[in-house]
Formats: structure tokens, C-alpha cells, sequence
């Protein structure tokens, strides 16, 4: 029997308020249980507070290391001023925001054919990354903090990072088909501070300045470097203020006289530096999928495994109201499938168009980070609001186990398959993405997917793959 809304309110409610109690408050009037059974049960509600005052703190210090100790610490690095030039269309949220994201992507397509102004990134780059160091600004975190999933393709990526507390605050819990409406105000809050966001990777060789190329290799004339900049279609981050600075690094993969080359493990070094040539932030990765790790290694990846990516779609940005003071719906959700391997990543941007009128507004005025918008929805009575900025879909699975999502920042999501989110898949017409003819394109569910890649299978093998049941 279902719980009306008002139960499931009151429960999570009472359930979040024994977070937060005194352990030793409720036991100790209990004759029916000892002293070691009470300390023990202190024990665990002062470790989970502490899971939960961490959580809350995530975001913010993912926000300062990234910026090596703040925005502003990052945007006077990053300026022309500094050496660092840049243009608008190479900011992460341009494309998002003008609707032109599936036109860039054509074009990018085919800057990299031969003589083009961009690059294919390497072979052995294409596979699933986990971060084991993540620094800047004088603090850091590893994997013992966070858990992420960055899954690229030559083109197309979804990067996905998941509070190691999670697991913590919510062992244990069961999910209704309802879950968003299980959760009390703290639990939406701790949901916010996640991260996941996809889009495309642009790889472009390039000479560094002399002091960072010095500082990176001892020689400020030394040979161009590998250089990435990101462009988002999707961004749990992001709600109206765009990010004020590219989201570029150069790459630099393991391999010197004292530690032999490997295609396993790689650093992210921001591109802009300070006057020593010091990069303000530094993120190592390590291959997670070591089903291809080998085969990598041994061959620097060339025809190593099955890759492909697929792009769908507009995002839903949100800026202005509709003459029926609500939020109108984008035509398509912006959503990314990549997949290396057995190992597939997927992400669908939110839509807030079914927020009320009132929310809207709030939303449409906003200008700060979604973390801060879903605490001040929840202080002004919009439930709705932070449950729709809880609605950006991203995780992480096995393809051969019937497209099984083990990770998500749904946590309800884990154990269910992409079937149960997109619909059933199956080959559709051929499509062009800009002037560029794309191999073919499929429908997965409601949404029409451009194949970007499609390496290592055919279009019939991709149909068959994509329709895959446990």
C-alpha cells in the first residue's frame, strides 16, 4: 500500500531528525540496552553527521580547487592580461545557450579530416577515467573523497563525480516509485551537491606560453602540447550564469626517466598559469575499464575496442518566461550516450518547464550557483523548484548486462537499465549533423540520436547493441 504524500514527509522528516539526535540522549532512558550498545549507536550518529556536514561542504570545495582558490583567483589567471586570450565561443556554455551545439559539433566533425585546425585526441585516450588527485588553491581531494566516471570518446564525453558520503547518509535505503517525494528538505540539499556534465571534447595541439612550457618541460621552446577545451550541452552546475572562463587543460601522460610510459594513468593541467608557469589546478586520471586497459597499452589503442557516441537534441536553458508566466519546454532534452567497450555513460539535461509560475520567476532571476538555488527554493517554500534542478539524468554501467546502471546521481536509478530511462531503441534514417553526413542516427525512445561515432561495429551491430536486454 502506498504512503499518501503527507506520510512520506513525516517519515522522512522523522527520519532525517534521528540524523541529527543525540545518540545518547534516547538510550540512555532505555534499561532494555547497555552501555556498550549505547556507545556504539553515538558512535555512528556522530560519524554519519560528520558523513552529512562533509557532504554539504562538497561543492564549495570542489569549486575553490578548481578555480585554485576562487573565481577570482582563475579569472585573472585566465585573461588576456595574464597571457591567456580566449574567445567567447570557446566558453563550456556558449552552444548551450545560443542552441547551436549540434551545428558546432558538425563543424568540429570535420576540422578534424586532415589539415583541419583541430585533432582527433589520442586512440589510447578513449575509455573510462577515474581521479585519484584532484588539487589546487592549497587543498585537495582524492578518490577517497569523491567517486567519478569520465567516460570520453574522440568527440563526445560525460564526466560524472559522486561524494564518497552518499554511500554513507543513504546505506540502506529503500525507494519507492516516487523518490523525490521520500526525501525531506536536507536530503534534496546533500542531492545537490553532486556534479555530472557532457558534451564535446576539441583536442587542438598548441604551443604553451614560455613560461608555463618552461615551467612544464624545462624548455620554453618546447614541441606543442595536447590541449583540450570542453564544450557543455548538459551541466548540473549550471542554471543561467554561464561559465566565465573555457574549461581547458592541457594533457600530459605519464612517462619520463623514472616512471616507463603507460597509457593507464594521465594529469589535466589547467591551460592558464600563473607568472612561474604554475597551472592552477591539477586533476590525475586512471583507467577504470581494465578490460581494454592492455590492449591499449600494447598497442597505443588503435582498433583496440568497440566505441561509439551519440548526441540528441537542444537543452532547455532557462531565461525568460512565456507569456503564461511559465517556463516553456525545450522541443528536445539535450542528452549524450557514450560508451568504450562494455563501459557506457549517459546524461540528459532538465527541463524546468513543469515548475510553477512563482518558481519560475525566482528561477529566471537567478544568477547563483544550483546549489545555493536549491537551498533558497527550499527556504521559500518552492519544493518544486529544487526537485526540478535534482532532475539533470547522468550514470555509469554495463552494457552486455542489459545496459544495467550501476551509478547515477539517482541513486534510485541504480540497478535499473537506460531501457527503463530512454525506451526501447531501434535504428532510425540517416541524418546530417551540420554539413557533414553523420553515419546514421537512432531512436531511443522519444529522442532521435545522431551517431558522432562508431568505431569497431556496423550500424547494424550499433542497432542491435543499443536494443540489448539482460
Amino acid at each position: 500500500m502506498k504512503l499518501s504524500w503527507a506520510r512520506r514527509t513525516a517519515a522522512a522528516r522523522l527520519r532525517n531528525s534521528r540524523l541529527f539526535s543525540s545518540a545518547g540522549s534516547g538510550s540512555a532512558t532505555s534499561p532494555s540496552i547497555g552501555l556498550g550498545e549505547q556507545v556504539e549507536r553515538a558512535e555512528r550518529e556522530r560519524a554519519r553527521k560528520a558523513s552529512v556536514d562533509d557532504w554539504l561542504g562538497w561543492s564549495a570545495k570542489q569549486g575553490r580547487i578548481v578555480t585554485g582558490g576562487g573565481p577570482h583567483v582563475a579569472e585573472r589567471l585566465f585573461s588576456a592580461e595574464n597571457g591567456y586570450p580566449f574567445e567567447e565561443d570557446e566558453l563550456p556554455h556558449h552552444h548551450m545557450i545560443a542552441g547551436t551545439s549540434r551545428e558546432a559539433y558538425g563543424g568540429w566533425r570535420q576540422e578534424r579530416a586532415p589539415g583541419g585546425s583541430s585533432v582527433a585526441p589520442p586512440n589510447w585516450m578513449s575509455g573510462t577515467w577515474g581521479r585519484t588527485i584532484f588539487t589546487g588553491g592549497w587543498e585537495h581531494t582524492t578518490d577517497e573523497t569523491e567517486t567519478c566516471y569520465n567516460l570520453q570518446t574522440p568527440s563526445l564525453f560525460v564526466d560524472m563525480r559522486i561524494p564518497n558520503e552518499r554511500a554513507r547518509v543513504f546505506s540502506g535505503r529503500q525507494w519507492s516509485d516516487e523518490p523525490l517525494r521520500d526525501l525531506d528538505e536536507l536530503e534534496l540539499r546533500l542531492l545537490a551537491r553532486q556534479h555530472a556534465f557532457g558534451g564535446y571534447s576539441r583536442f587542438a595541439e598548441l604551443q604553451l606560453p614560455p613560461a608555463t612550457a618552461s615551467a612544464a618541460h624545462g624548455d620554453a621552446e618546447s614541441a606543442p602540447v595536447l590541449v583540450c577545451t570542453r564544450h557543455h550541452v548538459a551541466d548540473w552546475n549550471f542554471v543561467n550564469t554561464p561559465r566565465s572562463r573555457p574549461n581547458k587543460w592541457r594533457v600530459e601522460l605519464v612517462g619520463n626517466a623514472v616512471c616507463p610510459r603507460s597509457y593507464h594513468t594521465w594529469k589535466e593541467w589547467a591551460y592558464a598559469a600563473d607568472a612561474d608557469g604554475r597551472p592552477y589546478y591539477l586533476e590525475q586520471w586512471v583507467r577504470r575499464d581494465p578490460a581494454c586497459s592492455d590492449r591499449r597499452a600494447q598497442t597505443d589503442g588503435a582498433d583496440a575496442d568497440r566505441v561509439f557516441a551519440l548526441f540528441s537534441g537542444a537543452a532547455c536553458v532557462p531565461s525568460s518566461l512565456g507569456s503564461s508566466g511559465s517556463l516553456q519546454p525545450a522541443a528536445r532534452r539535450a542528452a549524450v550516450v557514450v560508451a568504450v567497450a562494455d563501459r557506457f555513460s549517459y546524461i540528459v539535461a532538465r527541463d524546468f518547464s513543469g515548475v510553477s509560475a512563482a518558481a519560475a520567476a525566482m528561477l529566471s532571476e537567478w544568477g547563483g550557483p544550483l546549489v545555493e538555488l536549491v537551498d533558497a527554493a527550499l527556504a521559500s517554500g518552492h519544493r518544486d523548484l529544487a526537485e526540478a534542478c535534482l532532475g539533470l539524468e547522468a550514470g555509469h554501467g554495463s552494457i552486455s548486462q542489459g545496459w544495467v546502471i550501476e551509478t547515477s546521481v539517482q541513486p534510485w536509478r541504480e540497478g535499473s537499465s537506460l531501457h527503463d530511462l530512454l525506451g526501447p531503441a531501434q535504428q532510425a534514417a540517416p541524418s546530417t549533423l551540420g554539413d557533414a553526413p553523420v553515419r546514421d542516427a537512432v531512436q531511443w525512445g522519444e529522442s532521435r540520436f545522431d551517431v558522432i561515432e562508431c568505431d569497431g561495429c556496423s550500424g547494424e551491430e550499433l542497432s542491435a547493441l543499443l536494443s540489448h536486454r539482460a
